[in-house]
């Protein structure tokens, strides 16, 4: 099994004094340190992106079934009246 140090990488940031005295706030809230809150908001920001994507793609399949069902109804129509 590998080590945890293994798994994690390190980078530096810097962000204006402001932004830092915020991300200590939020921490000390969510009772983790700055790395910690930031892998977490990284996570939720990852998670809202997958939710829009997948939100735009229904949409999307929505829009060509919506298309597929207009093309389709008048021969559909077509075969449904010529059988009665």
């Amino acid at each position: 099994m590998r080590r945890q140090e293994e798994l994690v990488g390190r980078f530096s940031v810097s962000f204006p004094r402001g932004l830092i005295d915020a991300v200590d706030k939020m921490a000390e809230r969510r009772g983790v340190n700055r790395s910690r809150l930031l892998a977490e908001l990284v996570v939720e920001a990852q998670s809202r992106d997958l939710a829009a994507e997948m939100s735009e793609g229904y949409r999307e399949l929505a829009a060509m079934n919506r298309d597929l069902a207009e093309t389709a109804l008048p021969a559909i129509a077509e075969v449904v009246l010529r059988n009665d």
